[in-house]
């Protein structure tokens, strides 16, 4: 039989006096009793008696979970003990329920058994009247409860836990237990709550009140029920999260101190170590708050979306979306500082780690903290969708269209730190920066041109040499290209265009090279009032992009957006394009039809097509990949440069001609002129076809591929056939039926 422990030793050490020095094993015993005790009377009755003297244990709190008289406020409680004590109640009410599948499985009369068990666990909980322990430690107790059932829902084990007896129960006490915390923070005049106002980060011992209450939401609001927490108390919950999120960056001060400790030397630019820069930074790393900042955050995206269905809930209650405001500004505020600072500071210019010197390379606590803060924010307004989009077939209110665009400020602010990762982020930030845009662009044209403003990078109009403000020129051209149907001509022309001018001839900054060609592009899909203004000049400029700053992808698509603009309001410019095309066709020679060798010039042939993430694919497998099918509709509304579709083997074997990128651009037009000009243009297109050869080469080689030239007539008949539309298709096939036959043969 196995031996009872004897619960009465560790109930005498919970009640030692507060200098009593506890053993290290406490907590160990602690998770036992809890594991180990019958679950019968008399010894269920200890299980209540363990959790009710634990509460206000003076050597367990060192005196600090009693009140007292001499002070009018509760200090807060050591951080390492309450986080030991924690872990040990949560290990015990595990432990209880592998106890509980051992001896009775996982049937009816288990979970009958360990809803026993929890019912003696939180009677001592709540076995102290309010205000006679320190609120917190209810909160711990309860959450150590809640999160040991969340555990065992997570890991799927067979033994149900579910329902108002065991689940339900324990987040109605945990939800409880906050509900007197706060009354209690009130009481003491150290919360605030009630004004929504956010407390400052002063880096002093005070700023550590807020960790353990702050932790402890992060053990078991990431799996909270939305429909629970919308009951609770959300606004104080939702500023207690906000202030330590806000904590752990400093309040946006990281890098106020950092010029001052970096010197440039020999060796690259090095940071001072000891200094106080290092010392705040490796600080806020360390700190308890920053190793749980992913459940933290999904703490108060669960609060959020909680305060959502609060607010369609209750539309007459507004305290919930105010809290939801008072946060949201407070994230822009940080945001605002950490991208002053980080500007500020020599190391944001180093683009390569090269620059700096060995022993600061090793020092990764600036770009932690950074990305860190972007996972967060990414995090966060996930979650903000969810109130900031309106229902289905109607528009977004004021307050909905004003979270969403203080969200994408803050994605602005923070961009620098996004770009690392690619024009578009990562997938959730994308995520995230489209359904905010979506919501944004339902806003009035004055609402959006003054968003725009506020966007603008320093120094509009000139050549952004300093990363940070050369991220906010992007971060700005891209949301120009989203917002670009709804925004006014004047502004456009003002503002918008000035910002690409100076980014359009050079790839010196590929990314913002790319967004300025894009808002070029949205300007043509869109038709503004000056595209065809624009039309002739930058139809000459995108013929001498090639190869140097655009890959034939990219021309392709945007010669063909600035024909389908003009083309619906003037078909003599949009021929005008094309000849422009015609002539530089013309201006190279057809493909050689004398066999290539090391020694022949081919200097007037451009230079092969710059790779990407799809040519690399491709060009690496020794297997021919099967042809992609064009999507032509997509095409027509595409104004992205850098989000242009993967070529297909066809088109990648008419691009070895030496004409073959203008050749394909060339025949993209039939989809984009109006039939009075179709007939027309596949006069030019059958004339050049017909002069290149079949190449010598590839005749002698006797490869089983098509001739470049063969690709190139299969590319015309694929786009005839599937890329024109009714009124045109006809007219072609009648064209290829008529003149088909004239492209056999070399």
């Amino acid at each position: 039989m196995e031996r009872i422990p004897d619960a009465t030793l560790l109930i005498q050490d919970f009640l030692s006096p507060a200098t009593t020095q506890l053993s290290s094993t406490t907590p160990q015993l602690l998770t036992y009793h809890l594991a180990k005790l019958p679950l019968e009377e008399p010894h269920l009755a200890l299980i209540t008696s363990i959790l009710t003297y634990l509460s206000t244990s003076p050597s367990l709190w060192r005196g600090q979970a009693s009140p007292s008289s001499s002070s009018p406020t509760w200090p807060p409680l050591n951080f390492g003990r309450a986080q030991e004590v924690y872990t040990a109640l949560l290990q015990g009410c595990l432990y209880r329920a592998g106890e509980v599948t051992r001896e009775l499985g996982t049937g009816w009369s288990a979970r009958r058994k360990y809803a026993a068990f929890l019912e003696a666990y939180l009677a001592g909980v709540n076995a102290e009247e309010e205000g006679m322990c320190h609120p917190i430690v209810r909160v711990l107790t309860a959450s150590a409860a809640l999160a040991a059932l969340q555990a065992i829902k997570m890991r799927k084990d067979k033994l149900y836990i579910g329902g108002s007896s065991l689940m339900g129960r324990a987040e109605q006490e945990v939800l409880k237990a906050w509900e007197e915390y706060f009354r209690e923070e009130e009481r003491d005049q150290r919360g605030s709550a009630a004004n929504g106002a956010a407390t400052e980060w002063t880096g002093s011992a005070a700023d550590n009140a807020n960790e353990l209450p702050a932790w402890l939401a992060s053990q078991t609001l990431p799996l909270f029920p939305v429909a629970g927490l919308a009951e609770g108390p959300l606004p104080q919950l939702l500023h207690l999260l906000s202030v330590a999120h806000s904590a752990t960056f400093a309040s946006g001060h990281l890098f106020s101190a950092l010029s001052s400790s970096l010197i440039q030397t020999p060796d690259g630019l090095a940071w001072t170590i000891p200094s106080e820069s290092h010392t705040l930074l490796s600080g806020l790393i360390n700190s308890p708050i920053f190793n749980v900042l992913g459940p933290l955050s999904r703490s108060i995206g669960r609060l959020v979306e909680a305060a959502g269905a609060r607010a369609k809930a209750h539309p007459d209650d507004s305290t919930t979306l105010i809290a939801v405001r008072n946060f949201s500004t407070t994230l822009e505020r940080v945001v605002s500082r950490v991208q002053k600072g980080w500007s500020s500071a020599a190391w944001s210019e180093i683009e390569i780690d090269s620059a700096l010197t060995p022993a600061t390379r090793a020092q990764t606590e600036p770009w932690t903290l950074l990305k860190s803060l972007l996972f967060s924010i990414t995090l966060l307004h996930s979650s903000l969708l969810v109130i900031v989009s309106p229902k289905p077939g109607r528009k977004p209110t004021p307050l909905q269209l004003d979270l969403a665009k203080q969200a994408v400020r803050v994605l602005g602010k923070t961009y620098f730190i996004t770009i690392k990762f690619g024009t578009d982020g990562f997938s959730a930030w994308k995520g995230a920066w489209v359904g905010l845009m979506e919501v944004v662009e339902q806003d009035s044209q004055k609402a959006l041109e003054a968003l725009m403003q506020e966007l603008e990078p320093t120094g509009l109009g000139r050549l952004q040499e300093r990363t940070v403000e050369r991220s906010e020129a992007t971060f700005y051209l891209n949301a120009a290209e989203q917002l670009m149907r709804p925004l006014g001509d004047d502004y456009v022309e003002a503002s918008l265009l000035r910002c690409c001018y100076p980014y359009l001839e050079s790839t010196t900054y590929r990314d913002t090279f790319e967004s300025a060609h894009s808002v070029l592009l949205a300007v043509f899909a869109t038709t503004k009032r000056y595209a065809n203004d624009l039309a002739p000049w930058y139809t000459k400029l995108l013929l001498q992009a090639y190869p140097t700053l655009m890959s034939a992808s990219q021309l392709r698509l945007a010669f063909t957006t600035i024909v389908r603009c003009v083309s619906s309001s003037d078909d003599a410019l949009a021929w005008y394009c094309i000849l422009k095309l015609i002539e530089a066709i013309r201006a190279l020679p057809a493909s050689s039809t004398e066999p290539k060798s090391a020694s022949t010039s081919t200097s007037s042939a451009p230079p092969p097509q710059p790779a990407t993430s799809s040519t690399v694919a491709f060009s690496s497998s020794s297997a021919t990949p099967p042809p992609t099918k064009r999507d032509y509709d997509e095409e027509a509304t595409q104004t992205r440069l850098d989000e242009t579709s993967s070529l297909s083997p066809l088109e990648q074997r008419a691009l070895t001609l030496r004409r073959g990128h203008l050749l394909l651009t060339l025949i993209d037009q039939t989809t984009s002129v109006n039939l009075i000009l179709l007939r027309k243009l596949l006069d030019e297109i059958w004339t050049f076809i017909k002069e290149e050869g079949a190449g010598v080469d590839e005749v002698l080689s006797g490869s089983a591929e098509e001739t470049p030239k063969e690709a190139l007539v299969k590319v015309v008949f694929g786009t005839l056939g599937e890329g024109l539309d009714a009124t045109k298709r006809e007219e072609g096939v009648r064209y290829w039926m008529e003149h088909g036959e004239e492209l056999a043969g070399p």
